[in-house]
């Protein structure tokens, strides 16, 4: 089954409109998911950890850079979408960039004047010495934009490091698979040891009444362990995919039992409890650590 990988898109607001459309439009007709900056107002530190969060949570950045440097933040002294590049970067996120043709800039710059950079022209070409360094395409019009996100989509879409996600159905289950490290037969200790911090926290909490619950309402999906809600968020496809891996980690090492065909019923097996028992008593706090990683 394809993953849909979730793609950051960076820009200034006003200057690119159209272009950031075309981007995104072409981001969905390739199957995948955009998510931008016009999600948000980034004015102060609860909006930057947002949008870092967002950042976080998608498998590619894009930056596209017109002739605007865009907002300043206060204490860094950085435009916002210089924030968002530089900190995609130290994540070891997957990129790439766009920056725009002089040409084009030209053009656009002799019906709206607007779209040149007036009042930080100095940090504006020091940004876009630096996006120019390294991986980057330049762009003359939306169409060259639309065929610079196929190409740099169809090259991530080979990455098999790249998460993604899937749609939780019977056929995404079968799909996601288990570290090559342990199996069904390895020792309880072993098993423990290569689950996933969600595949732990998922069966210490399932432990309570011996039962897993998945299934969507309203295009939405929900996980629950013994009544208890495993989502920060049910929009967010990328946190959902981690929480159905777990679920399939789970079945396949035979500590959870699916009892309906459709996959969205389970329950815990003897085994189950052994392992729950040994990560309560013998391994640090599942819990703690997946809010760390938050």
């Amino acid at each position: 089954m394809k993953r849909k990988f979730q793609v950051f898109v960076s820009s200034t607001y006003k200057d690119l409109v159209a272009e950031r459309q075309a981007a995104v439009q072409a981001i969905l007709r390739a199957g995948h998911i955009p998510a931008g900056m016009e999600l948000f107002a980034a004015s102060d530190k609860s909006q930057w950890k947002t949008i870092q969060n967002w950042i976080d949570d998608s498998d590619v950045f894009l930056l596209i850079l017109g002739g605007r440097y865009g907002s300043i933040e206060p204490e860094s002294g950085k435009s916002y979408i210089e924030l968002e590049y530089d900190y995609a970067i130290q994540q070891h996120k997957p990129y790439f960039a766009l920056y725009i043709d002089e040409g084009y800039l030209h053009r656009k710059a002799t019906t709206d004047s607007s779209v040149n950079e007036k009042d930080n022209p100095e940090l504006l070409s020091m940004f876009r010495e630096k996006v120019m360094s390294s991986i980057c395409r330049s762009f003359e019009d939306n169409n060259s934009i639309a065929a610079s996100v196929f190409h740099s989509m169809s090259d991530f879409e080979q990455r098999p490091d790249l998460l993604g996600w899937v749609r939780g159905s019977k056929s995404a289950y079968a799909n996601l698979e288990v570290s090559n490290e342990v199996n069904a037969e390895s020792s309880i200790t072993d098993i423990c040891r290569h689950l996933s911090t969600e595949s732990q926290v998922l069966l210490v909490d399932a432990s309570e009444t011996g039962e897993i619950m998945y299934f969507e309402s309203d295009g939405r999906a929900e996980i629950k362990a013994s009544h208890r809600s495993m989502l920060r968020t049910r929009l967010n496809q990328r946190e959902v995919s981690r929480w159905i891996a777990a679920l399939t980690a789970l079945t396949k090492l035979k500590l959870i039992e699916n009892r309906t065909q459709d996959g969205k019923y389970f329950t815990m097996t003897p085994k189950g409890y052994e392992a729950s028992e040994f990560i309560s008593t013998s391994m640090a706090n599942p819990k703690e650590r997946l809010e760390e990683s938050w």
